[in-house]
């Protein structure tokens, strides 16, 4: 059984982590990151260990860090990948509710996914 769409255990989310580490990579790239060390954290073990290692079983997740070390060498920038705790990860607010109105949305978004 896999896991619903919003934890962050699910594919989707292992996704998205590992394509914004992509993403900081082709944003930054060239400007801040060539020939330099760096440190990316992340809050998702799946996605670091798919980074640090390059390999993912899943061809999807194996095409996305691949394309984040080949575009690393290409900078030849060192990236050193750390944990950071999910509540702790400052990328994690926008999906995080602020205040009673929010919780009270995301509530009814959680029941109504669960009806389906």
């Amino acid at each position: 059984m896999s896991a619903p769409l919003g934890s962050t255990s699910s594919p989707l989310a292992l996704a998205l982590k590992l394509l914004a580490i992509v993403a900081a990579v082709w944003t930054a790239g060239n400007e801040f990151l060539q020939n330099r060390e760096v440190v990316f954290f992340c809050d998702n073990t799946s996605a670091m260990s798919a980074a640090v290692h390059g390999y993912a079983r899943s061809q999807d997740f194996a095409a996305l860090s691949n394309t984040l070390h080949l575009a690393l060498a290409a900078l030849t920038c060192t990236p050193f990948f750390e944990w950071v705790p999910s509540l702790a990860s400052c990328a994690d607010i926008p999906s995080r509710p602020q205040g009673v109105a929010e919780e009270a949305f995301y509530a009814r978004v959680k029941a109504a996914g669960q009806e389906k």
